[in-house]
């Protein structure tokens, strides 16, 4: 559900029932936007659940005709009792509310003053970080979520990340690796097309980060492309720096040009590898860090994991189309499971073969979360622990979010103005990895098969009904997919054992 919603409770005094009133303040500066005020009306204070107060506005309550001060400045009390806020949430009723003019929040609770608890919350350091270097794209690919999908926001930022905002980009990710003693972070450049940003500006991106971390944390960085661009000059580049690239291909040219065509409709699939080409070199093999492939029941699964396993890769991530309840994928029906088929057939061909030809991140997860409980990656599960940094210095949520709505992955902050422990703070962030009250839906709570699907990725749970409170629009195929999984590598197991007894 969207963090900033609130739950209408009603109130009971004496079996009888009272108004409940919830609006929404303006957005101020020291609060994120979209944050609530909830007023409860009526009865006596003491039965009454603590009321919210969230901003930085007085908000008059239209039935009580109260005036609700901003609370970070002071302290909000019940007439004549002793202060009870904490910042946010005040267990007083309205009718007895005043403003504590006397004794400022710091003085009275031993702390700054804030807009809200959020801002108290102990951080979980980032350890991973997505930089929008580029927003423009030399292909047009139907299924991008960025640009194909309900998101328009790529419009209002710049083409290519200023150096300027690059460098403030370092210090802040510095400061935060410092802060919390990380002995290694993770920076994927990524766009759009992240090579339109030209060489140059990669590498002053490139040398101003290692520059910042230098002596703080190992940092990696690596590179997302449709390899279009790809050249011996750009491979040059990245060995002077370290940095690992990854490449997106959908397959064959028949499966590739289905959805991934430059703009004028012309094939990308020769000039994809030619870029692979050199990847596969033996001097530029440590720079290869793999392949994406989006899944499309079009194609045939077992042909597209030999025609990608032809070109070498460490590893290949397959991606379900981002989709919603409100936009299902191609061939979606709840009751059938055609992405598990599909998915299925490649897990046959790849845990059969005599030896281990490439790591696949979505098998690999599952398996683990099969045998040990634990996760390796988010390739399968609602936890996604990255944050991105978009090209105007916009703090954002995972950007498959970009499928659900405009605006969806969107936290109002911003790296002018804002830390990244105040952003590993903000609701929306704890909720996207994972730490919220209720990360996932009442029925992915109660499924027998959560443990192993984690409840799928969070934008595939959206409905303009009720939020992202659903089971993953591919539930029925993570059932399936996960438990086919599990069965298999589990009785493998027994039987290894049993023949070592």
């Amino acid at each position: 559900m969207n963090p900033t919603a609130t739950r209408r409770a009603p109130n009971r005094v004496a079996g009888r029932r009272t108004p409940t009133t919830t609006t929404s303040t303006p957005p101020c500066p020291e609060q994120p936007p979209g944050v609530v005020v909830r007023v409860s009306t009526g009865g006596s204070w003491r039965s009454q659940r603590p009321m919210w107060i969230w901003g930085c506005q007085t908000w008059p309550d239209s039935r009580s005709g109260i005036s609700l001060p901003c609370p970070p400045a002071h302290s909000v009390r019940p007439s004549g009792g002793s202060c009870t806020t904490t910042g946010i949430r005040t267990a007083v009723h309205p009718r007895s509310i005043q403003r504590c003019r006397r004794t400022p929040h710091r003085a009275r609770h031993g702390g700054a003053p804030g807009p809200g608890r959020w801002h108290m919350r102990k951080v979980r350091p980032f350890r991973e970080w997505v930089v929008k270097v580029a927003q423009q794209c030399n292909l047009a690919c139907d299924h991008c979520y960025v640009y194909e999908l309900q998101d328009t926001s790529w419009r209002r930022k710049p083409s290519v990340i200023p150096e300027a905002s690059v460098n403030r980009l370092a210090e802040k990710v510095a400061e935060h690796a410092r802060a919390h003693a990380l002995p290694a972070v993770r920076i994927v450049l990524h766009g759009g097309e992240p090579l339109l940003a030209g060489k140059q500006r990669i590498e002053h991106i490139v040398s101003v980060l290692t520059s910042e971390l230098r002596g703080v944390s190992d940092c990696d960085i690596s590179l997302q492309s449709n390899g279009t661009l790809l050249d011996s000059d750009w491979l040059d580049l990245f060995h002077r720096y370290g940095m690992s690239v990854g490449i997106s291909l959908d397959g064959d040219r028949t499966a590739n040009d289905r959805h991934r065509r430059s703009r004028n409709g012309r094939s990308s699939h020769t000039a994809v590898l030619k870029g692979l080409e050199l990847l596969r070199r033996p001097e530029n093999r440590a720079r290869y860090s793999g392949l994406l492939c989006t899944v499309d029941l079009a194609n045939d699964p077992v042909a597209v994991y030999e025609e990608l396993l032809s070109h070498e890769p460490p590893m290949i991530n397959f991606l379900l189309p981002h989709s919603t309840w409100e936009h299902p994928p191609p061939g979606h029906d709840s009751l059938a499971t055609p992405y598990a088929e599909w998915l299925l057939a490649i897990f046959e061909r790849w845990y059969t073969a005599p030896v281990q030809e490439t790591r696949i991140p979505r098998f690999e997860d599952i398996m683990e979360r099969a045998l040990s409980g634990r996760a390796l990656s988010g390739a399968v599960g609602a936890v996604s622990d990255f944050i991105v940094v978009e090209s105007d210095l916009s703090v954002e949520l995972p950007d498959n979010l970009k499928a659900a709505y405009d605006g969806a992955a969107a936290t109002g902050l911003n790296l002018l103005d804002h830390d990244f422990d105040t952003v590993a703070r903000h609701p929306a962030v704890v909720a996207a990895r994972g730490a919220g009250p209720a990360p996932l839906a009442a029925d992915c709570l109660a499924c027998p098969v959560v443990r192993l699907c984690g409840g799928g990725l969070r934008a595939h749970r959206f409905h303009p009904r009720n939020g992202f409170d659903n089971p993953s629009v591919y539930c029925a195929d993570l059932r399936l997919l996960t438990t086919r999984i599990r069965d298999r590598v589990v009785a493998d197991v027994r039987e290894w054992f049993g023949r070592a007894s």
